[in-house]
């Protein structure tokens, strides 16, 4: 039985120091299967919201998020909304990437991650249906 804690014992520093050059405690950290979406819009500072529509891209956002949070809550796909331009993917191999949300792209968007192939990064409003259709294809 001591072998066995041994070897998770080394797993563990093995794992941990190998994520240790890309870890940082300021990024959110993205790993297994995990949907993020991402919304970099701050209603507070755009005084013009109203007149640029902001307030409806940031509505549809959130309805659409809280839909494929309740669609996906007992399946095994983490399903989660930050306001972060930076993470860390935590692949299953314990390889680590920074990446960055570009805004420049669009203030809002998703980003799909299993651990094991690159993430995905969609840029904009996507329906329900659209974000279902990507969770299957990239997850099988």
């Amino acid at each position: 039985m001591k072998s066995n804690y041994k070897y998770l014992l080394i797993f563990l520093i093995v794992f941990e120091s190998s994520c240790s050059d890309c870890s940082n405690n300021d990024l959110v950290n993205i790993a297994g299967k995990h949907v993020v979406f991402v919304n970099l819009i701050d209603l507070e500072e755009n005084t013009t919201s109203a007149e640029e529509g902001i307030d409806e891209v940031v509505s549809d956002f959130n309805y659409y998020y809280e839909v494929i949070k309740s669609e996906y809550a007992k399946k095994k796909i983490i399903i989660s909304k930050h306001s972060d331009i930076s993470y860390v993917i935590i692949y299953e191999n314990g390889n680590c990437e920074n990446i960055t949300f570009d805004s420049k792209e669009s203030e809002v968007g998703i980003i799909f991650s299993d651990g094991i192939k690159d993430p995905l990064i969609e840029y904009g409003v996507m329906t329900d249906i659209d974000i279902t259709a990507v969770i299957t294809e990239y997850f099988e």
